[in-house]
C-alpha cells in the first residue's frame, strides 16, 4: 500500500458486526495495524487524544453525536491524522460536509475489500483532495444540512412518512417540515422533481431512474 509504512488505525461503528468485521478485514493488511476501536462519538474522541492512530475510520452515524462532528473536534486537536467517513447513504451527499467538517474522504459501506484499500491508500498519496472534488457547476444539494441529506435519500427511496419518522427517530410533522425545507432549497415542487434533480447531480445509490 505505501512504502515503508504501518498505518496505525482506530475503527468506529456503533453496529458490533459491522465494526468487528471492519477490523478483520483490516488485519489482512500487513501495512494497517488496528490500535482500537469505538461505538460512540465520545469513545472515538477519547480514544484518537489517547493512541493518536494516523488514520480513524469513522462511522457518519453514531448514537450520541454524529462523525461529522467528531470530525471537527479532532480535526482541530489532532491535525495530523486522517479521518475516512463511513455512510451506508449516497456518499456524494456527504462529501461536502465531511470536507467542512474536516474529514478527508467519505465512501458507502457498501464498497468491496479493494476500494477500501484504494481509499486508503488515496489518503495517504494526497492524492484526495476538497478541491479536486468540486468540478462543474454549483450542486444545489451541497446547500443542505445533514439531516436534510437524510430525508432526500429516504424520499428516493419511496419509504412512506411514517417511516422516514420511525427510522429518524422523530415525528411526522417534523419529515413534513425537512421535506418544505428540502424542496424550498432545491427550487422544486415534488418528488419526481428531486428524483430528475438527483438524476441530473449523479447522486450515486439512485436506481430506475
Amino acid at each position: 500500500m505505501l512504502e515503508g509504512k504501518v498505518i496505525t488505525v482506530v475503527v468506529v461503528d456503533d453496529h458490533d458486526v459491522v465494526r468487528k468485521g471492519m477490523c478483520v478485514l483490516l488485519k489482512r493488511w500487513p501495512e494497517l495495524r488496528l490500535i482500537g476501536e469505538a461505538s460512540t462519538g465520545r469513545q472515538a474522541v477519547k480514544r484518537v487524544r489517547e493512541l493518536k492512530p494516523d488514520l480513524l475510520i469513522l462511522d457518519l452515524k453514531l448514537p450520541d453525536i454524529s462523525g461529522l462532528e467528531v470530525s471537527r473536534r479532532l480535526s482541530s486537536s489532532n491535525p495530523a491524522i486522517k479521518i475516512l467517513l463511513l455512510t451506508s447513504e449516497p456518499a456524494d451527499l456527504f462529501l461536502h460536509l465531511a470536507f467542512k467538517a474536516g474529514a478527508h474522504s467519505c465512501i458507502t459501506k457498501s464498497i468491496n475489500l479493494d476500494e477500501l484499500r484504494s481509499s486508503i491508500t488515496a489518503l495517504f498519496s494526497n492524492s484526495i483532495h476538497p478541491a479536486s472534488m468540486s468540478p462543474g457547476p454549483p450542486n444545489p444539494f451541497l446547500d443542505l444540512s445533514t439531516r436534510e441529506i437524510e430525508i432526500v435519500t429516504k424520499i428516493l427511496q419511496d419509504l412512506p412518512v411514517n417511516k422516514m419518522a420511525e427510522q429518524l427517530h422523530v415525528d411526522i410533522k417534523t419529515i413534513y417540515a425537512y421535506r418544505c425545507s428540502v424542496f424550498r432549497k432545491l427550487n422544486i415542487k415534488n418528488e419526481v422533481a428531486l428524483a430528475l434533480l438527483a438524476k441530473r447531480y449523479g447522486i450515486i445509490g439512485i436506481k430506475d431512474l
